[in-house]
């Protein structure tokens, strides 16, 4: 595995934390305001709800696996 890999493995194991710490109800809410062409609100949203143990750059990557998925 190079250092990109790892790196990105981090990322995406973060961003899951992130999302599995979240309620039900802020995931729909999340997926409504991916939906309607908000990911920034949703970022916000996903970092607001999940508290100081995680980061913004999780969110980031969290909201990003929804838009992209």
């Amino acid at each position: 595995m190079t250092e990109f890999e790892s790196h990105a493995d981090a990322r995406d194991t973060a961003a899951l934390a992130l999302l599995e710490s979240l309620p039900d109800e802020t995931l729909a809410e999340l997926m409504e305001l991916v939906v309607a062409g908000r990911p920034m609100w949703a970022v916000r949203l996903a970092h607001e709800t999940s508290g100081p143990n995680h980061s913004l750059s999780a969110a980031i990557q969290a909201v990003g696996m929804f838009d992209s998925g």
